[in-house]
Order: C-alpha cells, then sequence, then structure tokens
C-alpha cells in the first residue's frame, strides 16, 4: 500500500540539495577509506571503485586504443 503526500515546490528544491550534498561527503568519505577495509563486491566497494574510476578519467590517466588487436597486445604484456 503506497501513500502519497504533497511538498511544497522550494522544500522539494532544498531536500534535493541536501540529498546532494550527502551524496558528496559520502564520496569524501568512502575516499578516505583504505580499500581492505570495505568488503569486496559490495555496494559500498562498487561506488568507492566508480569514485577512483572517475578520478582516473578527469586526470586523463587511460589509454584509447583503436582496435581489438592493440587492447589485446596490451593486456597480454601486462599493462
Amino acid at each position: 500500500m503506497s501513500k502519497a503526500i504533497s511538498i511544497d515546490t522550494k522544500l522539494a528544491e532544498k531536500l534535493l540539495r541536501e540529498i546532494e550534498s550527502f551524496e558528496e561527503i559520502k564520496k569524501h568519505i568512502l575516499q578516505l577509506i583504505p580499500e581492505d577495509v570495505i568488503p569486496y563486491g559490495s555496494k559500498l566497494w562498487w561506488e568507492k571503485e566508480m569514485i577512483n574510476g572517475e578520478a582516473v578519467i578527469k586526470k586523463g590517466e587511460y589509454k584509447i586504443y583503436k582496435n581489438a588487436k592493440l587492447l589485446l597486445s596490451d593486456l597480454h604484456k601486462g599493462e
């Protein structure tokens, strides 16, 4: 059984800003927690991996491959 409520637009906007703020705080906390503390494969682990991946992309620390052959050759080199 679901219930519906009505809220003021300004209140809704304020709540959304607060949620965004909490999400940013959560990201900062996850960056401080060592990887070996978070259980592998857990929801928090995946969130931390996403944050780390975004940081790598922002820094430009990635390589673009023109084709699968080049990608596979790098994978076999251990890069």
